[in-house]
């Protein structure tokens, strides 16, 4: 609860702490992930993929954990069981543009364990996103420009700019509508 607990004594709106640098191995990204139980930060090996990318192909990843903020061991490698994962935090990523798929971004609303998100769900155009979603449901999608709050208490919220959620968790999907927001 460390992740949750940090952003209610702050503002709510801070930037998640997931930032992208070089690993030994390397590209890696330092990745928030959130799951019923609270959150931890772990270190990802993308070698230039898209964390979604990454999710979405396997059942688990390995990952270093970082020490928490009591503990003066080293980071350790460890497995990230996906089923346990309701949302990942990347950092901003700016990807070459030639891979870029330009899809247009629709407002969607995903309940997931205690937690809604609000964001834009990036689909093929000339479909809906909840339509295409269901059709095509990836086990994790990513929502840009996503509001994360707590279903529980709805004043406690936060931006950010990509959260990837867990679809094969969810419990509620629909187009978001005026108020979602």
């Amino acid at each position: 609860m460390h992740w949750l607990q940090r952003r209610a004594n702050g503002d709510g709106t801070s930037q998640p702490r997931a930032m992208s640098h070089l690993g030994p191995m390397g590209q890696g990204v330092t990745v928030e992930v959130v799951g019923a139980q609270g959150a931890r930060v772990v270190q990802m090996e993308t070698n230039g993929r898209r964390v979604s990318d990454l999710v979405n192909q396997g059942d688990e990843l390995s990952v270093t954990g970082a020490p928490g903020p009591h503990q003066r061991s080293e980071a350790t490698i460890e497995s990230l069981d996906l089923d346990d994962a309701l949302i990942l935090v990347p950092p901003p990523q700016a990807g070459d543009p030639r891979h870029r798929l330009h899809r247009p971004g629709h407002p969607v609303r995903i309940v997931v364990g205690p937690y809604e998100i609000v964001g834009d769900a990036h689909t093929p155009p000339g479909t809906q996103a909840v339509g295409f979603l269901v059709r095509v449901w990836p086990r994790f999608v990513p929502l840009t420009s996503a509001r994360v709050r707590l279903a529980a208490n709805p004043e406690f919220s936060w931006r950010v700019p990509v959260a990837i959620v867990n679809l094969a968790k969810a419990d509620l999907l629909r187009d978001a509508v005026v108020g979602d927001a």
